[in-house]
């Protein structure tokens, strides 16, 4: 059944362009994310708890899915099928399938931002809307089994809330609320982002949307680092 609910999505998916597909697909990178996160480090909205949160959950999420990936040794698609059974977009992945690592990132950023900003009914329709084409996506371009994704969305979850207890905890700590502190997350955003420039993710045609993201990341947390700095020297000379 896995195999076959495989052949079927991948099938209807080729319905939409490859770039798209491989757009969402790398929206679950954890770079991606981390770029895409980088208004949380704004003046105006400053949410540097939910920045240590996905930090903690990246870090919790990286464990979980390489000690998973690693026990279970499950095929990829790519290992099972021929060429021409189905629709492959990028790199060719054969090794440990499952759970899926992109989407295990979704999900646990879902959930952190849920759980952060507290967001309740509509407002969370296109966080999941979101993190779910960015599972699909996994099908679509050929690198996971249905398992692998489902099983990605709620090892995912965990990661997302165990991040968000951690900071919780964390940031009832007086140094979470330094200059230091801020100025390290800005950094190591802006360091991540940057990365992506020299980063071979493997989805050429989603090049322009990983330059977007990089671009998008080093200028909000260059920004943000600027305006710290600066209220610091006010401060200071106040």
């Amino acid at each position: 059944m896995n195999q076959s609910l495989f052949l079927w999505i991948n099938n209807a998916c080729t319905a939409l362009p490859d770039w798209l597909w491989a757009s969402l697909t790398i929206t679950g990178h954890t770079s991606v994310i981390f770029a895409l996160f980088s208004p949380l480090l704004l003046p105006k909205i400053k949410r540097a708890d939910i920045i240590t949160g996905l930090f903690v959950a990246a870090i919790l999420g990286g464990v979980v899915s390489t000690v998973v990936k690693e026990s279970l040794q499950i095929p990829r698609p790519p290992a099972v099928f021929a060429s021409e059974q189905f629709h492959l977009i990028g790199h060719k992945l054969e090794l440990v399938s499952f759970p899926s690592g992109h989407t295990l990132a979704a999900f646990a950023a879902l959930t952190l931002l849920a759980l952060g900003l507290k967001l309740r009914g509509w407002h969370l329709l296109a966080p999941i809307a979101l993190a779910s084409l960015v599972g699909l996506s996994r099908i679509a371009v050929g690198a996971h089994w249905p398992l692998d994704v489902l099983g990605g969305a709620v090892l995912g979850s965990f990661c997302g809330w165990g991040g968000w207890l951690t900071t919780k905890y964390v940031h009832q700590q007086a140094w979470t609320q330094t200059v230091i502190y801020s100025s390290c997350q800005m950094g190591i955003i802006l360091l991540v982002s940057a990365s992506l420039f020299a980063t071979e993710i493997g989805y050429p045609d989603a090049i322009i949307w990983q330059m977007a993201a990089a671009s998008f990341g080093i200028i909000i947390s260059l920004y943000s680092l600027l305006l710290l700095l600066k209220s610091t020297e006010l401060s200071l000379k106040g």
